[in-house]
């Protein structure tokens, strides 16, 4: 078996069966129980791999690595077998991250640095793996002086040369497999597909000894991340839609409980014939947070009750309760909701529809809070 044939053997379990989790293993070792052997060779060739590759006492890659996948696996195996001792890869977190298509939904960093250790685990009883969490596009690359070659793909071999007086490391370029990059582009290969994949489903799954009625859908989502055309669309497949926007408005009127608190906590310049007034309100509250939560002490619990005596007053089968605050109030955790639904976009998307709805400037928009 060479690189080739072993890329091939991930390509063709992605077309056939992407679904399940094919390993080649790569070193001579002790057998393993916890896995079905499909295909073996015989030991001479097992070892002629070992022996045909320039070896390299440590290699160096770094990616993502979101929902490990068999482009994965290809990069981490190719750094196995270039390795006599060591694998040292770095997996990208915080800022890194905020490129990536739908990275809200990248597993978190603990998981990710899981499953590529045990990958290069199972695969290899001879190399030990090494995984760091990095925030640059560098990570251990400048820090350890033991590191001799870098894996990189044809889209990234750019950021293998060596600068700023780096280490100077063996570039081992993953080619590509018929004429064709099979492995790393926007395939099902690719984490970013998974992740697309994904919307629309449930992350969680219910844990309810009996199917409530009505049955109750958090509904949340950033500024201008299509929450509202959610509410709609649900609203006209007969889901009864609480507006706690128009909600907590309706409460702010003359003669609420709500009100009357408003007023005591911030005074009476804040109230304007009895009703709140909002914009004066607003100038206080968001030039403090320590007086946006004692307001938001006084709001929530009182939408909250608002909002549950309308769901005990519904007729209707689903009820949607349209919030931007539902999570940071914890109506997720109340038993206010039984499953939430959240709407998010990029955020360069959020802030072009700002601009085209309030029209403003996209300078103004920097102002708001996303």
């Amino acid at each position: 078996m060479d690189f080739k044939v072993l890329s091939q053997v991930y390509v063709e379990a992605a077309r056939v069966c992407d679904s399940l989790d094919v390993r080649v293993i790569i070193d001579e070792a002790d057998p393993r129980k916890h896995y079905d052997t499909v295909i073996s060779e015989d030991e001479a060739v097992l070892g002629d791999v070992r022996k045909t590759e320039k070896r390299y006492t440590a290699v160096v890659l770094g990616g993502t690595f979101d929902r490990l996948h068999n482009g994965h696996k290809v990069l981490l195996s190719r750094a196995v077998m270039a390795a006599s001792e060591r694998v040292v890869c770095g997996v990208t977190f915080g800022d890194m991250l905020q490129k990536k298509i739908l990275w809200e939904l990248i597993e978190p960093l603990e998981s990710r640095l899981k499953a590529v250790q045990e990958f290069v685990e199972d695969v290899s009883c001879s190399v030990r793996c090494e995984v760091h969490p990095i925030s640059d596009a560098f990570g251990p690359s400048i820090v350890d002086p033991h590191l001799q070659a870098i894996i990189v793909s044809k889209e990234t071999v750019k950021g293998g040369i060596a600068e700023r007086n780096l280490p100077i490391l063996d570039l081992i370029t993953i080619s590509t497999i018929g004429g064709k990059d099979e492995i790393l582009k926007e395939t099902k290969l690719s984490s970013s597909t998974r992740r697309h994949a994904l919307l629309g489903t449930f992350l969680k799954p219910l844990k309810l000894e009996r199917f409530p009625r009505p049955f109750v859908i958090g509904l949340t989502g950033g500024i201008a991340s299509g929450k509202t055309s959610a509410a709609k669309f649900l609203a006209q497949n007969n889901c009864e839609v609480i507006d706690c926007d128009k909600l907590a408005h309706e409460l702010y009127r003359k003669g609420t409980d709500m009100a009357s608190k408003i007023a005591e906590t911030f005074g009476a310049n804040v109230m304007l014939d009895g009703v709140v007034d909002r914009k004066a309100l607003g100038r206080i509250v968001f030039a403090d947070k320590e007086k946006l939560k004692m307001l938001n002490k006084i709001v929530w619990p009182s939408l909250r009750a608002e909002v549950r005596k309308r769901i005990a007053q519904s007729q209707a089968e689903y009820v949607v309760v349209d919030a931007e605050i539902l999570l940071q109030a914890g109506w997720d955790k109340d038993d206010t909701v039984h499953q939430v639904w959240s709407c998010i976009v990029p955020q360069c998307v959020a802030k072009e529809r700002i601009v085209e709805r309030d029209h403003i400037s996209l300078e103004e928009v920097s102002f708001y809070n996303f």
